[in-house]
């Protein structure tokens, strides 16, 4: 099911109305917001939407019976973006004439609240977005000259896509949080924008994002005559591959279409196949796909121990290992493994299509990994992550 948000204008009112799509169906469109007095800039998130209304940033989940609308912050506020995985924000704000990128984020626990805080450091800094996963790039005016600005890890390590000489206008930031190839057929972590970079005509660019946080040359993806902008991302699914699309605007002979250029997305956890020697740590990876629909697989490692403890069968080293799935409010869903493990590297399968029990909706679920050297006793590894099943 896919949930669906647009805005109209009609006597002198701005309304916000959804419609749900599935099974190659659409339901009856409804208005979810009524008689907003300025444009409401909508942003839609995972079963939540995000709006403006005379500088207000609003916010309303739509998998609640409740009707609240929460007022995240009440003044200058402007461009929302919300993160697709969580329930982040990102907007702009003016204040004393300067224009920056703020952060909204919702906290559970120990109370529901949104902590705000302010990203970016400049005085003329616009359009913000959101990785896939984590992450954020916006527009800087430095200089004169419209540059990028990225960061990974909401704001504390903020890095530069420079040119002295064109402007570069519209991120879009792709993240996800399996390392990738960088080979040619396979696609890592890259920031997509338009660029004025060749004479009388704009150009979609690319810049890769490597491993170590730092990006290769610049690639033009649509080298087509006219202008081309206003790029968009996608995860698009095809014969079981997966593939990263970038969408864009191609305007020539007063005419814009839609064009669009994809390329293989696939996941790489390291040489696991390859490398028989057991862990030095315990680690929980990213389950991959994700999102997914209707299975993902789930690795993680046990390291050795440096001290002897017995096993089920009592006569074996090994750790006692739970991998448990969890609901957002933190209610669990099923327990995949709960046994005690020799040090090694193991996956798991979590198909929700394959037991009716589940009937899981679309949404953001937790698992959690646990290793300790008895079923009762402390834990001496605990780490959660978080994934997305789309219906």
């Amino acid at each position: 099911e896919i949930k669906i948000a647009w805005q109209t204008y009609a006597d002198n009112i701005w309304k916000i109305e959804t419609t749900d799509y599935y099974n190659d169906t659409l339901s009856t469109a409804m208005t979810l917001i009524n008689s907003l007095t300025s444009d409401p800039q909508i942003s839609l998130g995972n079963k939540s939407l995000c709006w403006i209304d005379n500088g207000k940033l609003y916010w309303k989940r739509f998998d609640s019976a409740s009707e609240v609308i929460v007022i995240i912050d009440s003044s200058y506020c402007s461009n929302p973006d919300i993160s697709g995985l969580v329930t982040e924000i990102f907007y702009e704000k003016t204040i004393d004439g300067k224009q920056n990128i703020f952060l909204a984020n919702h906290h559970q626990y120990p109370t529901s609240h949104w902590e705000i805080k302010k990203i970016s450091g400049g005085d003329n800094d616009f359009s913000p977005k959101s990785g896939y996963d984590s992450g954020i790039v916006y527009e800087s005016l430095q200089s004169n000259l419209w540059q990028l600005v990225y960061t990974l890890n909401d704001g504390y390590t903020c890095e530069n896509i420079k040119s002295e000489n064109y402007n570069y206008r519209n991120p879009v930031f792709f993240t996800y949080p399996i390392p990738t190839s960088s080979s040619a057929n396979e696609t890592p972590f890259f920031v997509a924008f338009d660029s004025d970079s060749l004479t009388n005509n704009k150009e979609v660019m690319v810049k890769y994002l490597d491993y170590y946080g730092t990006f290769d040359s610049l690639y033009n993806v649509s080298n087509l005559e006219g202008d081309d902008s206003r790029p968009a991302l996608a995860l698009v699914y095809e014969n079981d591959t997966m593939y990263v699309s970038i969408i864009w605007e191609h305007r020539f002979n007063n005419k814009t279409d839609l064009w669009i250029a994809r390329d293989k997305f696939k996941p790489i956890i390291g040489d696991i196949e390859t490398d028989n020697k057991l862990p030095e740590q315990f680690s929980l990876l990213q389950n991959y796909p994700n999102p997914f629909n209707p299975s993902t697989t789930i690795e993680y490692t046990i390291h050795t121990p440096t001290f002897g403890f017995p096993s089920r069968e009592g006569n074996t080293r090994g750790m006692f290992t739970t991998l448990k799935v969890y609901d957002i409010l933190g209610r669990e869903i099923v327990t995949l493994v709960n046994e005690y493990q020799s040090p090694g590297k193991y996956s798991v399968q979590f198909n929700v299509g394959a037991n009716r029990r589940f009937a899981l909706q679309s949404g953001v679920y937790f698992y959690t990994l646990r290793v300790s050297s008895q079923s009762n006793s402390g834990q001496d590894f605990v780490q959660s992550k978080k994934m997305i099943l789309v219906k």
